[in-house]
């Protein structure tokens, strides 16, 4: 992955820790919107992880 990529994955990831630090009251329980529809949220972090 070319640097500007990793750079915004990483401040994409930093937002979605951020928006995933509210109670879960105030968001719908569906994977973050920049994964596919049909991967799951954990295997979307997983991803990221695996990215850095």
């Amino acid at each position: 992955i070319d640097k500007p990529s990793a750079a915004a994955l990483k401040a994409r990831k930093q937002e979605l820790l951020t928006i995933s630090n509210v109670p879960v009251g105030e968001c719908p329980p569906s994977p973050p919107r920049t994964a596919p529809p049909t991967m799951k949220s954990a295997e979307f972090f997983d991803m990221l992880e695996r990215m850095q």
